[in-house]
């Protein structure tokens, strides 16, 4: 199972990267309160749409034809290929950069940013965009080589950079505005890109020393359109969470305003949904999108070789995983959306958005990891339809059904459902078939920790005070839950050896 090593090692880079975002993210909040978290997650969701390209098509691509050349003994290349990619990231990074500052106003005046503040705040995202698209490929031309090291020190570099200038650019601009102190926020993305980007610059000169030297030349017709065959299809299936974003950016404020309420109010409401309770989901699947980036290949690698088995095997893994993780950690949110909303942003108004938005996190975690076994599988357009139709059916559902927030986050709920249920229906049409016992096992394992979790904080609350409580019970369910597993055989000993960073 070397694609769960694989993931260990992106959980841990993802988990330390997650957890400086989440302490920025609380921090935030707390300076600027739920209006100005809004505004600035109305300029968010545009650098998010075209980072997500850049973390996901981009590095799987140029890895590949990195790994490609290896594989032919043509080392020798190397050089040559990273140039020629570099110019087109380039020229790609500089053309939607222009773009999306060209379309800021635009995008304010037709009103599909409800909020002319934002203005700013998708100007200070542009240089980012530019960046981003050169940092995935960076980091995509060392996992070429199997080399993590390099995009986990860079991640973290990036992240500690990014808020230490985030936090700092929202106190020294709040006394100018809101806008301002958002706007200078968003400013934080590019300047963390900017030290990623040193961070990898250190690497090169090792990887260049030990790789290169006399090497056949395999000559390659056209690189550039290899790339692109490969990056397109891959960076359209992975836009999950961005387009969510983007379409929650759009839809919930014109959805709270239609029904009445104030421009505060919706950007308020939109800040608890958008900058409180979604950043928790995004922290809680981290381990789901590391076993996604190690599992594809393995997948493909599979597909190459004809064995069926071992594929079946290899997805049902995944699977299993995902759920041990994300089920309790959805039912965790939801029994105690109002203590978390306390603990960690002391906004209790946020309470409805946490507790409705919990089940998006195991509905997330199985639409993120059955679209990447069909990217495995060679089926890499299929995942992006039954996205389209899960979009779909969230628009309809908000525009003419939603009133609340709490209904927008159903619409969230039900977007990814539908995904999930296409792309489970798809899978096992292709004859991929599931340990639906096992599943049944693992949810039933996390009811009862919910249950436990509510009568656990009841209990510590008069005992210990409300947050610590909150943080004790949390723990004490955590507990409990692998108690259940365990007793309930849905996890091994030697499934949690397989986890180990050190092949034998």
């Amino acid at each position: 199972m070397n694609f769960l090593r694989g993931a260990m090692i992106l959980t841990l880079a993802g988990t330390a990267v997650k957890i400086i975002g989440s302490i920025n993210r609380i921090l935030l909040s707390r300076l600027l309160g739920g209006e100005g978290i809004g505004l600035y997650q109305m300029a968010y969701p545009v650098y998010l749409l075209f980072t997500a390209i850049a973390s996901a098509g981009i590095p799987i691509a140029v890895s590949i034809l990195v790994g490609e050349k290896i594989a032919m003994g043509a080392k020798g290349e190397l050089c040559s290929l990273r140039k020629i990619l570099l110019k087109v990231l380039l020229v790609a990074g500089v053309c939607l950069a222009l773009l999306v500052a060209g379309s800021a106003g635009w995008l304010v005046e037709t009103e599909f940013i409800s909020d002319e503040r934002a203005y700013y705040g998708i100007l200070a995202v542009t240089p980012a965009i530019f960046l981003s698209l050169l940092l995935g490929g960076m980091r995509g031309y060392f996992q070429g080589f199997q080399m993590m090291t390099p995009t986990a020190i860079s991640q973290i570099t990036e992240q500690f950079f990014r808020v230490t200038f985030m936090l700092a650019a929202a106190y020294l601009l709040l006394p100018y505005g809101l806008e301002y102190a958002a706007a200078g926020a968003a400013g934080g993305a590019g300047v963390g890109a900017v030290f990623g980007i040193i961070v990898l610059l250190l690497f090169y000169k090792k990887v260049d020393d030990e790789n290169y030297g006399k090497n056949i030349l395999i000559k390659q017709s056209d690189p550039i359109k290899r790339f692109l065959t490969l990056a397109v299809p891959i960076s359209l299936s992975n836009l999950t969470i961005p387009l969510t974003a983007v379409l929650d950016m759009f839809l919930v404020p014109h959805c709270l305003l239609k029904a009445g309420y104030s421009g505060v109010e919706t950007t308020t409401m939109f800040g608890y949904l958008a900058g409180m309770a979604q950043p928790l989901v995004l922290l809680a699947i981290i381990p789901v999108t590391a076993i996604v980036f190690s599992m594809v290949p393995t997948l493909a690698n599979l597909r190459g070789k004809s064995d069926v088995a071992g594929a079946l095997h290899t997805v049902n893994s995944a699977l299993k995983w995902v759920l041990m993780i994300t089920v309790p950690a959805g039912i965790g949110m939801s029994a105690l959306g109002g203590q978390l909303s306390e603990l960690l942003y002391a906004a209790p108004m946020a309470t409805d958005a946490m507790v409705h938005t919990g089940p998006a996190i195991f509905l997330l975690g199985l639409l993120q990891i059955s679209s990447a076994v069909l990217q495995g599988a060679g089926k890499v357009n299929i995942p992006l339809y039954n996205l389209t139709a899960g979009m779909v059916v969230k628009i309809v559902f908000v525009m003419f059904y939603a009133n609340n927030i709490v209904e927008c986050a159903w619409g969230t709920n039900l977007h990814y459902a539908v995904t999930v249920i296409l792309n489970l229906v798809v899978l096992f049409f292709y004859g991929y078939r599931f340990q639906l016992w096992l599943w049944l096992r693992i949810i039933c394992s996390a009811l009862i920790m919910g249950i436990g979790l509510l009568f656990i904080h009841g209990f510590l609350a008069e005992i210990l005070g409300y947050n610590v409580a909150t943080v004790a019970s949390l723990l004490m369910a955590t507990v409990l839950y692998g108690l259940l597993l365990w007793l309930m055989r849905s996890v091994r000993w030697d499934e949690i050896k397989q986890l180990r960073l050190k092949e034998k």
